[in-house]
């Protein structure tokens, strides 16, 4: 196997999740060599890194437009005058029940971006 080669099959299966033990014994590429390029080779291990990132970041976003449709579907079914009675007071439970971390989540993120303001100043 080409070195390329070899890297791609490596670089696929750490991004994926997998040890480097795994890694290495389904690409049959040494852990000590996997574990080199993770150390040595910057464009190798900054290109793994920003692949994580990456596919965190699309995960995150999918995570908030479905949170957005179940906040939409809860608040729907609480004021549906139609609904059991059972359904709204389940919905409006589970609406409040997430709101304290919504609005702390929201104060650590402003005064997350005040302190990163006053520091680039």
């Amino acid at each position: 196997m080409a070195e390329i080669g070899r890297k791609g099959a490596v670089f696929d299966c750490l991004l994926q999740g997998m040890t480097i033990r795994a890694t290495a014994a389904k690409t049959k590429v040494g852990e000590r060599t996997i574990s080199r390029w993770l150390s040595e080779d910057a464009d190798f291990a900054s290109s793994l890194e920003q692949a994580r990132s990456d596919i965190t970041q699309s995960l995150l976003r999918q995570i908030l437009a479905s949170g957005a449709m179940a906040m939409t579907t809860l608040s729907a079914i609480a004021q549906n005058p139609k609904a059991s009675f059972t359904a709204r007071v389940m919905a409006c439970r589970e609406i409040l029940q997430h709101l304290p971390t919504a609005v702390e989540n929201l104060e650590i993120s402003e005064r997350l971006r005040k302190l990163e303001d006053a520091t680039n100043e």
